[in-house]
């Protein structure tokens, strides 16, 4: 017959979910990706070394954000360790000026 499906065995693509799309944009800086990454081990090793306890596997937390350059908390804060680039304050500086 056909290669079409009735639309109740149709599947939906991807990305199809009437205009919501989560980006994620780095929002964890450099310096402060080093440091997560360093704590995370030092909490991770407590996990094996020391009183091990499973509290040492929260250290996962911190290296996941710092691997991702995403965290999500500061992502609902609108906060960002990443500075500005400087095309970016070139751009913004552009219209400033030939609106005098």
């Amino acid at each position: 017959m056909g290669d079409i499906a009735p639309a109740r065995f149709r599947t939906r693509q991807f990305g199809d979910y009437r205009g919501y799309h989560m980006t994620f944009e780095n929002n964890v800086g450099g310096t402060e990706r080093t440091v997560r990454i360093v704590v995370s081990a030092t909490l991770m090793l407590l996990a094996f070394i020391g009183p091990k306890t499973p509290l040492g596997w929260l250290g996962m937390i911190p290296l996941a954000t710092g691997f991702l350059s995403f965290c999500p908390i500061y992502h609902l804060l609108g906060k960002s360790s990443v500075p500005a680039t400087a095309g970016a304050e070139q751009a913004e500086a552009a219209p400033a000026e030939a609106a005098e």
